[in-house]
């Protein structure tokens, strides 16, 4: 009993990496879908809330 335990957790332990890899390898495309990293400089802004109302304003251009 203890056997058939270990076996039916190691293959769902298995099926879920292979999904998780299978689900994650489309992550290759470029696609509007990801995240960008931006810098604001300190010298340019003198507080947070005018960086972020005018990176905003920038993206709406």
């Amino acid at each position: 009993m203890k056997k058939t335990i270990k076996v039916f957790g190691i293959l769902a332990v298995v099926v879920c990496l292979s999904l998780s890899f299978a689900a994650c390898g489309d992550n290759d495309k470029k696609g509007d879908d990801g995240i960008a990293v931006v810098a604001v400089s300190e010298q340019k802004f003198a507080d947070t809330e005018k960086a972020v109302k005018a990176y905003v304003a920038d993206e709406l251009k």
